[in-house]
Order: structure tokens, then sequence, then C-alpha cells
């Protein structure tokens, strides 16, 4: 968490440090969808475990409730946003569906936290922080630092895209590029995790509230 903590607040060789003291691996292709059905824990730092039938916090209907008529979206990716996932990307179909709500119309539906293995109950455990997030916050603070090169945030970088498209090569980004690729990376990893607002604020960006 502090790896974090220090990316916002500007120190960012704390940050690294703290990201090097990070044992746990990434999530790899192969385990990747299962984190979301909590099938698995691969990659996954800090989750508050949720029972169905214990505690039945369902999480998932923040962005969609299905009932007897079918889907009710809550909440939808818009095309802008589904299409930055590329075709080779496991969090495409590990996130999202094109499913049809009660209507008949067709959505980006938001399946990230439809529930556990065999649920559509959005009853899943919440990732608080995952080895994922550790390596973006280290490849974004070695950018920002004096103390390391492009090419150390690049490596970070790779570590994480690697794991996440299929026949993945390394574009060898420098400069203002491998900034924004960090960030757009950023932004595909953490969607929906309550990362986007806090990103947006610290980085001074606008923010737009109204529908696309």
């Amino acid at each position: 968490l502090l790896t974090r903590v220090y990316l916002y607040t500007g120190q960012y060789d704390l940050a690294v440090q703290r990201a090097n003291q990070v044992s746990a691996s990434i999530a790899s292709r192969t385990e990747f969808s299962d984190i979301w059905t909590d099938s698995n824990a691969a990659g996954v730092i800090l989750k508050i475990d949720q029972d169905r039938n214990l505690d039945g916090v369902s999480v998932g209907t923040e962005y969609s409730q299905t009932g007897d008529s079918g889907l009710i979206p809550e909440y939808s990716a818009p095309s802008s946003f589904y299409s930055l996932y590329d075709n080779t990307d496991i969090r495409k179909s590990a996130f999202f569906q094109i499913l049809a709500d009660s209507n008949g119309d067709l959505y980006n539906a938001i399946t990230k936290f439809y529930g556990e293995a065999g649920q559509v109950n959005g009853v899943v455990d919440p990732k608080l922080l995952r080895t994922a997030e550790v390596i973006l916050n280290k490849a974004e603070a070695q950018f920002r630092s004096s103390s390391f090169s492009d090419a150390d945030a690049l490596a970070t970088l790779d570590e994480l895209r690697s794991q996440r498209y299929a026949g993945f090569t390394s574009p060898g980004e420098t400069g203002q590029d491998l900034l924004n690729a960090i960030l757009l990376e950023r932004r595909l990893e953490l969607a929906y995790e309550s990362h986007r607002f806090f990103d947006l604020k610290r980085l001074g960006r606008t923010i737009r509230k109204a529908p696309e």
C-alpha cells in the first residue's frame, strides 16, 4: 500500500523501494480470468473474503443485476473505453461480455464482479491490492524519478504487459510515449477497482461527468 501512497505524494524513490519488497508474482494470463470468480487469488495481496451464504454482500450489483426478465445494466462500459482493450488482451474477456438487457439491447456488460464461479449474484471478494498495481506504481515512479532510466520503467511495465497480451513484443517506448503507455495500462488493468478518480485528481486531469 505504501507504493500507492509514495506514488501519490511524489516520493518516487520510496515507491520503487517499497515495490521491490513485494515478493508476490503477477497473475499470469492463464490465471487471470479466474481471479474474478474467486477460483484463485493469483497476484492478490489484499482482499476482503466474502461468502455468499454467510455474508452475501453483492459488490457486483453496482454494475449489473440479473433478474427474471434478464440483465439490467446499472453501468456499462462506453464503446470508447471498451475499444481500448486489444483483442489479444486477456482482460477484455475477463472484464466484459457483450450481453443483451431485458429489452434486448446490447451492452458492454461489466462482468468483472459478476460473482464467484457459477454465480451471477455479484457476491465476490473485493480485491484491494494486487501485484499488478504495485508493478504499475513502480513503473510510473521509475519514469518520474531521476534515479532511474526510461529503460528501467519500460522493463517494469513489460513485466505486466507480457502477462496480459498474447504474443507480446515490447514496443520499446521512451519519453512521453512511455508515460502514456504506463498510464494506459494502469487504466486498463485497474478498471472499476476505484482507482480512476484518484488518478485523474493527482494528474490534474479533467473529469467528464456527462455520459458519452
